[in-house]
């Protein structure tokens, strides 16, 4: 178990920059910092956590200038890990650990300080985004953290119930070309409500920024509201799916008096349906209409835009919940150890944990609705909607099929620029038993109409793979290295890019055998080829990590 990065856990920051190796040729024109987040320290006092998203909040930093790299990490200073180093042990929950009680404390102590507002975890261990000039580190709570780019410091504690009443806070905002931010949140009390929050930043000197409520969405089932991590807008509509995948209210206000963890709340509820809800941006209205479909569990949107009067939705979606079940970290370890002997495709696990690209079209007249005898929209969408009764029942387009003969050629390896470090093969999306952490050119195509995504794959042997996805052709292009753990690609476009791919992507890279050898690919764009690499023997464990941002020259972000 303990061989795997998925348990992984550092007890050590990397405080001094470690020189890279560098093979290949980094383009000259790519200076600036990747950021990337994570949870770092998965075990405290003896106690491990029970979960794949559940540790400390570790920064890791990729310096890149003048073709050259660097490598740095550092822990959030949370209250939640000020508290655990304190005590040498976990004092507050995690989404799958269940903190252990203090010993100085009555049970009912212990039992009151569950009604305290401090209770709000502020781990930030999921993603890093700017809001204005300012960085942040955030999770799925209304808590986020400032940090110094450089540095790694954090620096000040940003609680967004100061603006808005909420529960939670997803750490997927999106960023407008004007950097406004649109993000959302919930509120559980009441009948509660999901609310699209937009955040107007203000000058750096005043710290002030402009946070108001654009709209609220009536929880449909208040005793199980749906869990979202992600959500989608085009330039003139915010979508949020209502997806089946909920928290089970009963059992999360028992979990939080037992001092359980929030994970075990979380339940799949099929009879509910997924709904898709389409918001006007500039007045924050509802849009009429019932957009239902057959229900999936999504974590990762990819993107959204408008087309002829409709608006095209690109998600990455598990068939149900079985997903969410499956990576608890003993389970995980379990499955890692079983798949070592037989092929992934064969085990149970492989069936849950399988995630498609697919895209939903949604009519926003509802004249452009055909009824259910029909089988496909008018005009070019090979996706569907159908009016069956009073509502519009959305059949989604397959984007990465599991089954197809449309495979390009093969590329020899003579092709790659490293050998024997990289293969590159096209491939039908049919090769792909899972995508998932997808990234587009967010600056040029965020909710308008792209034609690449890139994201992290396995194939049906559960080799972790990169890919980049043509949506519109169905094929893809995949880059893999054995024995290693590859992070989110991100895209990172050439400075005077024009194409959609003219940039590189960047990803790094923890080896599966040893704890403390890693690097950093970057892969041309368009080609896919690897270009160069930098690899990094650090004096501390490297860990997996979620989400990040790269920063330019200046600290500025590449999201605006």
């Amino acid at each position: 178990m303990l061989g795997h990065t998925i348990a992984r856990s550092c007890d050590q920051e990397c405080n001094k920059p470690v020189g890279a190796r560098i093979k290949g040729s980094i383009p000259k024109w790519l200076k600036g910092t990747l950021l990337r987040n994570g949870p770092g320290m998965k075990e405290i006092g003896g106690q491990r956590m029970g979960h794949l998203f559940d540790g400390l909040a570790l920064i890791h930093q990729y310096e890149i200038d003048n073709g050259k790299v660097t490598f740095r990490s550092k822990f959030l200073r949370s209250e939640a890990y000020c508290r655990a180093m304190d005590a040498g042990r976990i004092v507050i929950s995690e989404l799958g650990t269940r903190a252990m009680p203090d010993p100085c404390k009555s049970f009912f102590k212990r039992y009151m300080t569950y009604f305290s507002p401090t209770k709000i975890n502020d781990n930030a261990a999921v993603n890093i985004y700017p809001i204005g000039d300012k960085i942040y580190a955030t999770t799925e709570t209304p808590r986020l953290w400032e940090i110094d780019p450089k540095s790694l410091d954090s620096i000040k504690r940003l609680d967004m119930t100061d603006y808005v009443v909420m529960n939670t806070y997803s750490a997927h905002p999106h960023i407008e070309r004007d950097g406004v931010i649109y993000n959302m949140g919930s509120n559980f009390v009441g009948k509660g409500s999901y609310k699209i929050i937009k955040t107007i930043p203000k000058s750096s000197s005043t710290g002030m920024m402009e946070v108001s409520v654009l709209s609220s969405i009536p929880i449909r089932h208040p005793l199980h509201p749906s869990y979202y991590h992600s959500f989608l807008t085009t330039e003139d509509y915010i979508i949020f799916i209502d997806q089946a995948f909920c928290i089970s209210m009963e059992t999360f206000v028992k979990n939080r008096l037992l001092g359980k963890p929030l994970a075990t709340a979380l339940c799949y509820k099929p009879e509910y349906k997924n709904h898709f809800v389409v918001i006007e941006k500039k007045t924050g209205q509802i849009i009429p209409g019932k957009y239902v479909s057959e229900p999936f569990v999504f974590f990762h949107t990819i993107n959204a835009y408008q087309e002829d009067g409709h608006i095209i939705c690109d998600i990455c979606c598990f068939d149900d919940g079985q997903a969410w079940q499956d990576i608890f970290a003993e389970k995980m370890s379990d499955f890692m150890d079983k798949i070592q002997s037989g092929p992934f495709a064969d085990t149970l696990f492989a069936r849950g944990c399988r995630s498609k690209a697919k895209r939903f079209t949604i009519p926003l007249d509802i004249h452009d609705v055909i009824d259910e005898s029909n089988s496909s929209l008018p005009g070019v969408f090979p996706a569907s909607a159908f009016l069956v009764g009073k509502k519009i029942f959305l059949v989604p387009e397959v984007l990465t099929p599991e089954n197809s003969s449309n495979c390009l050629m093969q590329v020899s390896v003579e092709d790659t620029l490293l050998r024997p470090y990289s293969s590159l093969n096209f491939h039908s999306p049919s090769d792909i038993a899972f995508v998932d952490m997808p990234q587009i050119h967010y600056v040029k195509c965020n909710g308008r109409k792209y034609r690449y995504f890139y994201g992290i794959t396995r194939n049906k042997e559960y080799n972790m793979q990169l890919a980049k996805i043509d949506v519109s052709e169905k094929k893809a292009v995949k880059w893999e290295e054995t024995d290693h753990y590859v992070s989110e690609p991100i895209f990172v476009p050439h400075p005077s890019a024009t194409a959609e791919d003219d940039g590189v992507v960047l990803a790094a890279a923890i080896s599966d055998k040893e704890e403390n050898r890693g690097f950093l690919v970057i892969l041309d764009g368009k080609s896919f080829k690897e270009l160069a690499r930098a690899e990094f023997t650090t004096p501390s464990t490297l860990t997996r990590e979620f989400h990040g941002i790269f920063l330019g020259e200046n600290n500025k972000p590449f999201t605006t």
